[in-house]
């Protein structure tokens, strides 16, 4: 098994949609009420899948979203041209103590988002449970 795709609710379908155009990602279905996005940002990505929803209801993100860089350099220079293309960074990208470095930015509607590098850490960090 693995995780195919999110499925964001969102307050207004132009407004998140050319944000997520602006974080770099590749519109495959765009209709009025509901769009879908391919979420790879580096060549050799996989096919996972973003989609945002229309909903007329109050929105209270409760969750983080996470995108994964190759490398440090990679997540770096990707985080320095956001604000160029409309991206505020709220924060980052800086080292973590659990040996992550990242980076936080928020959708219109308060959706956080971790831009990352983990490297090794991301499934063996040194307090890995052992079995």
């Amino acid at each position: 098994m693995r995780l195919s795709h999110v499925t964001l609710f969102v307050s207004e379908i132009p407004r998140s949609r050319a944000f997520y155009l602006a974080l770099g990602f590749e519109l495959i279905v765009d209709e009025a009420h509901y769009c879908r996005f391919l979420t790879r940002i580096d060549e050799g990505a996989g096919d996972e899948t973003l989609s945002i929803e229309h909903h007329a209801g109050p929105l209270a993100p409760a969750a983080q979203l996470g995108l994964e860089f190759p490398s440090r350099d990679a997540l770096d220079a990707f985080v320095a041209g956001l604000p160029g293309r409309g991206v505020p960074v709220a924060e980052g990208p800086i080292d973590r103590t659990w040996l992550w470095r990242d980076a936080r930015v928020f959708d219109p509607d308060g959706h956080e988002w971790m831009l990352f590098h983990a490297g090794d850490n991301k499934l063996a960090p040194p307090w890995r449970v052992r079995r």
